[in-house]
């Protein structure tokens, strides 16, 4: 129905042009050139615009494309980087603990010894007093025997049995001194002979009091070499932990100064990451937007060239010496015939050939000379598949 239409509007189209005194044949073929020609320009300005297109999709992929490689490259850079001082941390960590550790041994033996030393000096100074205690005594009681010499015997008695507390102190504390015992054996006779052995026990106070003495200065001495041995030992035990105590601290700060530096590469790896992500999705989105249009771009092409192609073959039909074969009224598109259902319209030989080469369309008008001016101004109203 409507390639009838179409060859009845062209056919009414020639008719008007005929009784104007104008070739249809040039009418038409006028008309199809110059479509032939508004369809070109389209063509050329929509390759215009394409082209300008295809250069932005081409530019902004290229960008993209650029800048995802930049992240990639930081994105491993910076992964590089977090594990490098991520394991430089967890050796600093471990040395740290190793110092917190070595710290508290020598803490501990710090505190050992120095207990140990208090019980030394102690000692020491229980056995001093003791010493100085009987040197003393001692020292008076040898005054008062030698003194008493010439005394009555029963002078001297008394005088050694006021003294008695004096020896058993001294036997006491010679035999914790481990005194020799030939020393002091005089003093474990028994005491009521002491009146006949003056002389003796005056020399063997006298002996005593010399070994009491000796031993004082060798209990001092001790103490001296003691003291000054454990305050070398202490002091460089708090040399070493000071020295610990030191390598922790840089260490530690270290530690930290690594750790502010791996939440601040953490964080930029992240933010990379994200702009990586949006600049991947921006890059999928432009090239499935350019790869529509590019398609679009192709049929519309392909359109464009077939419709060129037909019109071209329309013109070449219509420039043939076809007028020759036909009236000047009807060109010989169209036959008419009465029949007893009414007028019946069939395209003739010329009008299929048309029809066969033209597969754009135009729309479905009244048949009037007014199609063939505003209806043809674009190639979208041009024709219409017939």
């Amino acid at each position: 129905m409507q390639t009838a239409i179409f060859f009845l509007s062209l056919v009414a189209a020639l008719r008007a042009d005929t009784q104007q005194k104008v070739n249809p044949v040039e009418k038409v073929t006028s008309l199809l050139e110059k479509l032939q020609g508004e369809i070109e320009a389209d063509g050329k300005a929509e390759a215009a615009s394409y082209d300008k297109f295809a250069c932005f999709c081409k530019e902004q992929a290229d960008n993209k494309q650029y800048a995802i490689e930049k992240f990639i490259e930081q994105e491993n850079s910076l992964e590089a980087t977090i594990a490098d001082k991520t394991a430089k941390k967890a050796q600093l960590d471990s040395e740290i603990a190793d110092h917190a550790a070595e710290i508290a041994k020598l803490n501990t033996e710090q505190d050992d010894a120095q207990s140990a030393r208090d019980g030394e000096h102690a000692v020491y100074v229980e056995k001093a007093a003791d010493l100085s205690t009987g040197i003393e005594r001692m020292a008076g009681a040898i005054e008062q025997l030698k003194g008493s010499k010439g005394s009555m015997t029963d002078a001297k008695a008394m005088l050694l049995s006021k003294h008695s507390t004096l020896i058993s102190d001294s036997l006491t504390l010679a035999e914790s001194l481990r005194v020799p015992k030939e020393h002091y054996s005089m003093l474990q006779a028994d005491p009521h002979g002491y009146a006949y052995h003056s002389n003796e026990i005056v020399a063997t106070f006298t002996d005593l009091l010399k070994d009491f003495k000796t031993k004082k200065v060798e209990v001092d001495q001790e103490e001296q070499e003691t003291r000054q041995a454990f305050e070398m030992e202490s002091g460089a035990r708090r040399n070493l932990i000071k020295a610990e105590e030191k390598s922790k601290s840089e260490k530690s700060e270290m530690s930290a100064q690594l750790e502010s530096d791996l939440n601040a590469h953490s964080t930029e790896l992240q933010q990379t990451k994200d702009a990586h992500a949006a600049d991947s999705n921006f890059l999928a989105d432009l090239t499935s937007q350019c790869e529509t249009k590019a398609q679009d771009w192709d049929q519309r092409s392909s359109k464009r060239t077939a419709e060129l192609t037909a019109i071209s073959e329309a013109l070449e039909l219509l420039k043939g010496d076809v007028s020759k074969m036909y009236s000047s009224n009807d060109l010989g598109l169209m036959s008419v015939k009465k029949t007893t259902a009414g007028i019946e319209y069939t395209p003739t030989v010329l009008a299929r050939a048309l029809s066969s080469s033209l597969t754009i369309g135009i729309p479905a008008v009244s048949a009037s000379s007014s199609m063939f001016s505003s209806s043809w101004s674009t190639p979208s109203h041009c024709l219409q598949s017939v």
